[in-house]
């Protein structure tokens, strides 16, 4: 008795033939099988390879536009940055030539007690004081320096209102924090906000005490 396995051998059914013979079909079987083995490994191969390829060249395109975004990402980063810094840099020149202005044209200022250097504690006993906007610009002396009642400045400790350059660092430092709250959803480094207080400095003569 013979039993025909059918399998496909170059585009074209071949049969195989198994006898009920304990060798033959061990024979055949073997054949079989190894025709069966060679085939899936042939396959396997063709899709491993295949597969390989289209691997190696969508990993090559991902990489290109892994690039091509990161450094699109980065350039909108740094152009929204530099928007935002641009703006809030004439926001300060602003304000700046408000105050500046607004202390030049007051009658009632003098400048003699702020050039010295002794320190007067008992004008902001509490140290809290909130300086509202106010139509005068009298200052009060405050170690040397000058805090103006028209600025919405507060916390006398940090205060260094240097009566030469007409400008409150303390206002900068509050007016960031404001900034930062406003523009939400980004995070500023310590290098790009100090960067912004330097620039903002830089350009208003800023003067240290």
């Amino acid at each position: 008795m013979k039993l025909h396995r059918y399998i496909d051998h170059d585009s074209e059914m071949t049969p195989i033939d198994f006898e009920v013979t304990r060798s033959k079909v061990k024979v055949t079987g073997h054949y079989y099988y190894y025709y069966y083995y060679y085939y899936n490994y042939y396959y396997y191969y063709y899709y491993y390879y295949y597969y390989y390829y289209y691997y190696y060249y969508y990993y090559y395109y991902y990489y290109y536009y892994y690039y091509y975004y990161y450094y699109y990402f980065y350039y909108y980063y740094f152009y929204y940055y530099y928007y935002y810094y641009y703006y809030y840099y004439y926001y300060y020149y602003y304000y700046y030539y408000y105050i500046y202005f607004s202390y030049s044209s007051s009658s009632s200022t003098s400048t003699t007690t702020t050039t010295t250097t002794t320190t007067t504690t008992t004008v902001h006993s509490d140290k809290k004081r909130i300086h509202t906007m106010a139509a005068t610009t009298t200052y009060s002396p405050y170690r040397g320096h000058a805090c103006f009642t028209n600025s919405p400045c507060y916390n006398v400790n940090t205060l260094v209102y240097d009566v030469n350059s007409f400008y409150l660092t303390s206002c900068i430092m509050i007016k960031l924090r404001k900034w930062r709250q406003v523009v939400s959803g980004l995070r500023l480094k310590k290098k790009s906000k100090t960067y912004l207080i330097y620039i903002l400095f830089k350009h208003i003569h800023y003067s240290k005490s």
